[in-house]
């Protein structure tokens, strides 16, 4: 089992992630790896203190309905549904 995690981590995971990082390095013109990136970003450089600031009220009555737009009634449904059951 243990060689079916190696035989993806080889033939998935490392080439995608090459590919990825050749990819974006090419558009940056520069060695952008964005893992390492993000967590530069966000942890060393403290960015993510901004994030998850809002009351939580805002979250469900501004965000939920601009992200989810025509679809807002098919998630209140689908709550009610899934509560109801």
């Amino acid at each position: 089992m243990i060689s079916n995690y190696f035989k993806g981590f080889f033939v998935i995971f490392i080439p995608i992630v090459s590919l990825a990082t050749a990819l974006d390095s090419w558009y940056y013109g520069k060695l952008t790896i964005v893992p390492w990136n993000f967590v530069k970003v966000n942890v060393f450089d403290g960015l993510s203190q901004a994030f998850g600031s809002d009351p939580l009220g805002t979250y469900f009555l501004k965000e939920i309905p601009v992200r989810f737009n025509v679809l807002t009634p098919a998630l209140i449904f689908a709550i009610a549904y899934h509560l109801k059951v």
